[in-house]
C-alpha cells in the first residue's frame, strides 16, 4: 500500500527477485534431494545388505522355541522375543523357516541377517556373532509314567533300555558317543508316541519342548521327565551373520533392549504363554 492507502502496482524488479529466490529454494532443495539419492545409491552398492528391510532372520521349525505354523497364534517364544526386542529398537525384523543347513548356508555368506535359537558353538564362530542368552534347552529323559523306580538319570542308565532319538537331531550324535543304541523316528511327536505306547522306554530329548509337545497331544499325565546329569542345559541365542553390515552395533543394540525387555517383565510374560 502507499502512503495514501491506495493500492501500488509491484514492480517488474520485485518479481524478478522474488522469483530468483524461489528458484534457490527449488535448486537447493534440488540437490539434497540428489545428493540423498546418490548416498542411498552408494551405500546400496558398496555395502551389500544396506537396503535390504525388514531384517530376516531364520529358524527350524522347534516347538516352543519357534513354530512354523501356529494354531493359537503362538509363533514361540524365541520368535516373539525377537519380533519384540526389534519392535521396540525401531527396526522391522521378521523370522522366516527354512531347514537348519539352510539356515546356516545364507547366514554364513550374508545373505540373511542371521539365525534364531542358535547355539554357541565353537565351529560357527567364524561367521557367526551370538547375543546375550536368548532362552535355555534341558536335555532330558523322557519315561511313561508307568516307569517303575529308579528313573535313569545318567546315560550310563540307559544301557540295556530301547532308546528312541528325533533323526537328524544332536540327540543321535550324544547317544552314539555314549555307546547307547537306539533308534530313530521322524519327529519329536512321533518320539512321545513311541514311548507312551511302549515301543520305546526312554526317548532322549530337551524338556521344554517335550513339555510343550506332551500338552499340545494331551500326553501330559503319560510322560514323566527327567534332568539328564551328565550334560548342562544349552543356551540358545540370536546369532547373527558377521557378514550383515553393521553386524556388532545391531547386536550391542539388541543385548541392550533384550536386557530392558527382562527388567520389564515382559520377557516373563510372553514365555508364560508356553506353561
Amino acid at each position: 500500500m502507499g502512503s495514501n492507502g491506495a493500492m501500488t502496482a509491484a514492480s517488474p524488479r520485485h518479481f524478478y527477485l522474488c522469483g530468483l529466490r524461489q528458484a534457490a529454494r527449488v535448486t537447493k532443495r534440488s540437490r539434497r534431494l540428489v545428493l540423498s539419492g546418490l548416498l542411498v545409491v552408494f551405500l546400496t552398492i558398496m555395502v551389500p545388505g544396506y537396503a535390504v528391510s525388514p531384517l530376516t532372520f531364520f529358524a527350524v521349525d522347534y516347538p516352543p522355541y519357534d513354530i512354523e505354523k501356529p494354531t493359537d497364534g503362538r509363533r514361540g517364544f524365541d520368535v516373539e522375543v525377537v519380533e519384540e526386542v526389534f519392535r521396540r529398537l525401531g527396526i522391522e525384523g521378521r523370522v522366516e523357516f527354512t531347514p537348519w543347513k539352510r539356515a546356516l548356508t545364507l547366514a554364513e555368506s550374508g545373505e540373511a541377517a542371521g539365525v534364531v535359537s542358535c547355539a554357541d558353538v565353537p565351529d560357527r564362530r567364524s561367521f557367526l556373532a551370538v547375543s546375550d542368552v536368548l532362552s535355555t534347552a534341558t536335555p532330558a529323559f523322557v519315561l511313561p509314567t508307568r516307569h517303575a523306580s529308579p528313573h535313569p538319570k545318567r546315560f550310563a542308565d540307559l544301557h540295556g533300555r530301547r532308546v528312541v532319538a528325533t533323526h537328524g537331531y544332536s540327540a543321535e550324535k550324544t547317544l552314539a558317543g555314549a555307546g547307547i543304541p537306539y533308534f530313530t523316528v521322524w519327529s519329536d511327536s512321533a518320539a512321545l508316541r513311541a514311548v507312551v505306547d511302549g515301543r520305546a522306554d526312554v526317548f532322549y530329548g530337551v524338556r521344554e519342548n517335550a513339555a510343550f509337545l506332551a500338552r499340545s497331544l494331551g500326553l501330559t499325565s503319560e510322560l514323566l521327565m527327567v534332568a539328564v546329569a551328565d550334560l548342562p542345559a544349552t543356551d540358545f541365542h540370536l546369532c547373527f551373520s558377521r557378514k550383515w553390515p553393521g553386524h556388532e552395533d545391531l547386536r550391542q543394540r539388541f543385548n541392550a533392549e533384550l536386557d530392558a525387555l527382562r527388567r520389564s517383565g515382559d520377557y516373563d510374560a510372553i514365555h508364560d504363554r508356553y506353561r
